[in-house]
């Protein structure tokens, strides 16, 4: 059964009214009828049985027939890769928001595809990205298609742009995925209690020595995805998979 995204501010008292967008796609993509049933979600946590009840001015409005318990990851992970190609950070976009990731934060390194000269201007980070802010309205697009067809409950952020060195502000613990890693199972870390973590996905290439010992002076934990050399889009969605197994023992 299709899933649809309604704003958490049009559910009330039972009720749920779709946007046009929304309801076009309910009535004349998927072609729904009045009295179907369908799975709605908020985004911010809420999945719900709903049915429809009418179709008038282009929107869709119903009723709320039961909450669904949405399966929902226990530690926040938040992915920092860095921008290769268009079509590789849409996938990675797509597949992670599967997975579970919970934001994505692109980030800026040494070998970053399309990196640009970072401003300095007081108070400002900058553009750290050429035409990122063009492609960011479709980028959130990709996020919420992959979160409606995975039947997720949140729909993942996607946050601004940062330095590497940036990346690793913040409290949370950072995993640093690197061919000199230890494996997830070895790793000293109480992963039955991480509430929040960032994983670090490097690009092609790879990160620099400078990168690597500044990631060890942060006491990023090293991990190791695969015996293989693997593609950066390759590399964050297993490395995502692999971490969120690793957080959650009721996963599988």
């Amino acid at each position: 059964m299709p899933q649809y995204f309604i704003n958490q501010i049009a559910i009330k008292n039972n009720k749920f009214e779709a946007d046009i967008d929304e309801s076009r796609h309910i009535m004349k993509v998927a072609r729904h009828r009045i009295g179907d049933e369908i799975k709605i979600f908020d985004g911010e946590g809420k999945r719900y049985l709903a049915s429809i009840d009418l179709y008038e001015r282009k929107r869709v409005s119903g009723s709320i027939k039961s909450e669904i318990i949405p399966l929902i990851y226990k530690t926040k992970i938040t992915l920092c890769f860095a921008p290769t190609q268009k079509t590789a950070v849409e996938e990675i976009l797509e597949h992670c928001t599967e997975t579970g990731i919970r934001s994505f934060m692109p980030i800026i390194t040494d070998r970053t595809q399309g990196r640009v000269k970072i401003s300095c201007a007081p108070g400002g980070r900058g553009n750290y990205l050429d035409k990122w802010s063009r492609k960011k309205e479709r980028f959130k697009q990709i996020i919420l298609s992959a979160s409606k067809q995975s039947e997720r409950a949140f729909i993942p952020k996607l946050l601004e742009p940062q330095t590497f060195e940036d990346s690793f502000e913040g409290e949370t613990i950072v995993f640093f995925a690197s061919p000199d890693g230890d494996l997830l199972k070895n790793c000293k870390v109480d992963f039955n209690s991480l509430k929040t973590a960032k994983l670090i996905v490097g690009p092609e290439g790879g990160f620099t020595p400078d990168e690597i010992a500044f990631a060890k002076s942060k006491k990023a934990v090293f991990i190791k995805i695969s015996k293989h050399i693997l593609r950066s889009e390759t590399a964050a969605i297993a490395a995502s998979a692999l971490l969120l197994n690793q957080t959650d023992e009721n996963i599988f």
